[in-house]
C-alpha cells in the first residue's frame, strides 16, 4: 500500500473569490449610484415643476402678488434643483471603466501563459480583477460624491420652498 502526497492546500481559491466578490459589489454600486442619480433628475425636475404650478396658481388669484421676500428663496429653490439635476446626470456621465484589454484576452491564450500552473493562471486573475476593483471604487467614489451633494441641494431646494409656502400663507 502506498500513500501518495499530496499538496498542502493554500488559500488561493479563498482570496480569488474574495476579490471576485469584491469586484462584483463594485459592479453593482455603480449601478445603485447611477440610478440613484438619474432618481435625483427625476425627483428635481417633479418638483421644480410643481414649484411653478404653485407659482401660477398663486399669482392666478386675485389682487394677489408673491411677497417680495419670497422673490428670492423662489430663484434660490429653481437654482438647487438645476444644481441636483446636474449633479444627477454627472453620475451618468460615461466614464473609463478599467477592463481586460482584447490583447490582454489573446494573450491568455499563448502557449507559455495557457500552459502554466492553476495557481499562477489564479494569481494573474486575481491580479487582473484586484486592479478593475480598485479602480472602479475609486470612480464609484467620485459618483457617490456627486450623489451626496446632489441630495444635499435638492433638500436645500425643498427647505426653501417651504420658506416660499410659508411666506405666502402669512401674506394670505
Amino acid at each position: 500500500m502506498s500513500i501518495e502526497p499530496t499538496e498542502p492546500k493554500t488559500a488561493s481559491a479563498s482570496y480569488s473569490q474574495f476579490i471576485k466578490d469584491q469586484l462584483d459589489a463594485q459592479i453593482a454600486r455603480r449601478k445603485w449610484l447611477e440610478e440613484r442619480g438619474l432618481g435625483i433628475v427625476t425627483t428635481s425636475a417633479a418638483l421644480t415643476g410643481l414649484l411653478f404650478g404653485l407659482v401660477a396658481l398663486v399669482t392666478d388669484a386675485d389682487g394677489f402678488a408673491i411677497p417680495t421676500a419670497s422673490v428670492l428663496p423662489l430663484a434660490l429653490a429653481v437654482g438647487s434643483f438645476l444644481v441636483a439635476s446636474l449633479l444627477g446626470l454627472l453620475t451618468n456621465w460615461p466614464r473609463w471603466y478599467p477592463s481586460t484589454t482584447a490583447k490582454g484576452l489573446s494573450d491568455l491564450t499563448k502557449s507559455g501563459i495557457w500552459d502554466a500552473s492553476e495557481s499562477e493562471g489564479e494569481r494573474s486573475v486575481a491580479r487582473a480583477r484586484a486592479t478593475i476593483t480598485n479602480r472602479s471604487r475609486r470612480i464609484n467614489t467620485q459618483k457617490a460624491w456627486l450623489v451626496i451633494l446632489a441630495l444635499f441641494a435638492q433638500f436645500f431646494g425643498v427647505l426653501l420652498i417651504a420658506v416660499v409656502v410659508w411666506q405666502v400663507l402669512a401674506a394670505l
